[in-house]
C-alpha cells in the first residue's frame, strides 16, 4: 500500500505500466484525486480513499465549519448534522479551469445569498448555542462525551419549543448540568452560571422545566467526588483528605447527607478535620469562598455535624 499524507492507495491496485521488478514510486494529486506514476507518467488511478476528518476548522472564526468532502460524519454541536452545500471560492468551474473575470460578480451575489438562505433563525441560535458550548467545555474541563450529550438535550428543547420565551443562556446551562449529573461529572451549578454568566435561579428553572418536561431519572449525586475536589482545591494535605474520605462515607451510610449542599458540607467536613488534624488557621471564609458557598452554610452544617464526627473520630481511633 503506498500512501500519501491523509490519503490511501487501494491494496489491491496492480500497476501494469511499469516493470514490476524495479522499484516503483508514485505520487499523488490531492486535487485530482489521481496516483500518478513517477516514471512513465501514466495515471494508475483516478480515486483514492481519504482518512483524514471530512471537517475542517477556521481558527480565526471557530464558528464556521466547513467541510471539505462528503461523508456521513456529523456532530451533534455543530448547527448542521447533514450534509450541506456550499459555493467555495476558487472561482473555478467543474474542470478546474478560471471563470471569465465578469462573472466573478454575479457568482459572489450567488454564494452571498447562499449562505444568507441555509442561516434562519433556528440556525442562529445553534451558532449561538455552539459558542456558548466551546466556552463551557474550556473552563469546565468536559469531555466530549458530555458536550455531544448536551447538545442532543438542547436540540431536543428546541424541536419540542421549549426555547421560546426563555434565554440561550439558560436553556443550554440546565442542559449542560443535566449532561454532567447523568456522566457523573461533579459540577455545580454555580460552576455552570459562572462560566455561561447568569444566575442560579435562571438554570434552576430551566432544569425543572427539561426534568419534568422529558421525565427524566437525574442520578443521585456523588457527594465523594465533591469532597476530592474541594480538597485538592483547597490544599488541605493528604492527612486531612484521607479522614475527610472516612467521614465521608461513615456520613453516607448514616444517610446524614440528605438534603444537604454536597459542597457545603464537603467544605464544612474539610473545616472541621482542618481544625483538628491540618492547618487550623484556614477559616470557614477560607472554605466559602473556594467551595462557592456562604460561611453560614458551613457554620450550619458545622453545627449539625460536630457531634457526630466527634463520635465517629472515637470510634475509628483516629
Amino acid at each position: 500500500m503506498s500512501m500519501c499524507r491523509g490519503l490511501v492507495l487501494p491494496s489491491n491496485e496492480v500497476i501494469k505500466h511499469c516493470d514490476e521488478e524495479k522499484q516503483r514510486s508514485v505520487v499523488a494529486d490531492p486535487e485530482s484525486g489521481e496516483i500518478i506514476c513517477v516514471k512513465c507518467g501514466a495515471v494508475i488511478t483516478n480515486w483514492m480513499l481519504q482518512t483524514s476528518p471530512g471537517w475542517k476548522v477556521n481558527h480565526q472564526d471557530e464558528q464556521n465549519v466547513i467541510w471539505d468532502r462528503g461523508d456521513g460524519s456529523y456532530s451533534l454541536n455543530l448547527h448542521f448534522t447533514n450534509l450541506s452545500t456550499r459555493i467555495g471560492k476558487e472561482n473555478r468551474d467543474a474542470s478546474g479551469k478560471r471563470l471569465d473575470p465578469r462573472l466573478h460578480e454575479e457568482l459572489w451575489n450567488l454564494r452571498k445569498w447562499d449562505h444568507i438562505m441555509q442561516f434562519d433563525s433556528e440556525t442562529r441560535n445553534l451558532n449561538q448555542m455552539i459558542s456558548l458550548l466551546r466556552r463551557c467545555k474550556e473552563k469546565l474541563g468536559l469531555p466530549y462525551s458530555v458536550i455531544e450529550k448536551t447538545a442532543y438535550i438542547y436540540r431536543k428543547t428546541q424541536n419540542n419549543k421549549m426555547t421560546r420565551g426563555r434565554t440561550t443562556e439558560a436553556i443550554l446551562a440546565a442542559s449542560v448540568y443535566i449532561a454532567c449529573r447523568q456522566a457523573g461529572i461533579p459540577r455545580t451549578l454555580n460552576d455552570v452560571a459562572k462560566t455561561i454568566n447568569i444566575t442560579c435561579r435562571e438554570i434552576s428553572s430551566a432544569y425543572r422545566l427539561i426534568v419534568l418536561k422529558f421525565d427524566l431519572r437525574m442520578p443521585s449525586i456523588d457527594q465523594m467526588h465533591y469532597l476530592v475536589r474541594l480538597a485538592n482545591s483547597t490544599d488541605v494535605g493528604e492527612r486531612v483528605k484521607r479522614h475527610s474520605i472516612m467521614v465521608m462515607n461513615e456520613i453516607i451510610e448514616r444517610e446524614l447527607s440528605a438534603g444537604k449542599d454536597p459542597m457545603g458540607l464537603a467544605a464544612a467536613i474539610l473545616y472541621l478535620i482542618s481544625q483538628q488534624y491540618g492547618d487550623p488557621t484556614k477559616t470557614q471564609r477560607y472554605f466559602a469562598d473556594i467551595a462557592g458557598v456562604t460561611d453560614v452554610t458551613i457554620r450550619n452544617r458545622c453545627n449539625e455535624l460536630r457531634t457526630e464526627m466527634t463520635t465517629m473520630i472515637k470510634r475509628q481511633g483516629l
